[in-house]
């Protein structure tokens, strides 16, 4: 059973950022060659009634505008409170029959997988663009271990390099 599921926020699905958009062709087009089906999982959508009309009224519009090729959307709701359990329940069947429907039967395999994988996570991950000088950088924290003195970061900057 192979899928993507691309989510997005109720709110932000009609301004989608331009990260997001290079986001999605990197992984669905470059990385899995539109092989792979995809699925666009809507969150936020408890003031949505009934569940998935908003999705069915401007579809057309958004996916012009997204430039997105999904083979379904599905609306939905995480909120499990008792104002929402039915929707929430519906969501999740929703959900689930979307995955059944749309899963390949068979693995798809592509030809130098981990080679555009390691490619993907080198361009699009690892080299990212600078932190700001005010916003420290995550792994400058994983240099050395907690309480270790200055000098021990020289023996572990290896390990991050």
């Amino acid at each position: 059973m192979i899928f993507i599921l691309f989510y997005f926020a109720f709110e932000k699905i009609d301004n989608p950022s331009q990260q997001t958009s290079q986001y999605y062709h990197s992984i669905v087009h470059d990385l899995c060659e539109d092989h792979v089906p995809c699925i666009l999982v809507i969150t936020r959508c408890e003031d949505d009634y009934p569940l998935g009309a908003w999705w069915e009224e401007n579809k057309g519009r958004l996916l012009e505008k997204l430039q997105f090729y999904v083979k379904d959307a599905v609306a939905v709701t995480a909120l499990k409170d008792e104002e929402s359990l039915n929707d929430y329940n519906q969501s999740r069947k929703n959900l689930i029959a979307a995955i059944q429907k749309y899963a390949l039967k068979d693995p798809w395999r592509a030809k130098e997988f981990k080679q555009k994988l390691s490619s993907f996570f080198s361009n699009r991950i690892i080299h990212r663009p600078n932190v700001s000088p005010r916003q420290p950088e995550p792994l400058w924290y994983l240099q050395r271990p907690m309480g270790a003195p200055p000098s021990a970061k020289r023996i572990w900057s290896s390990w991050f390099s």
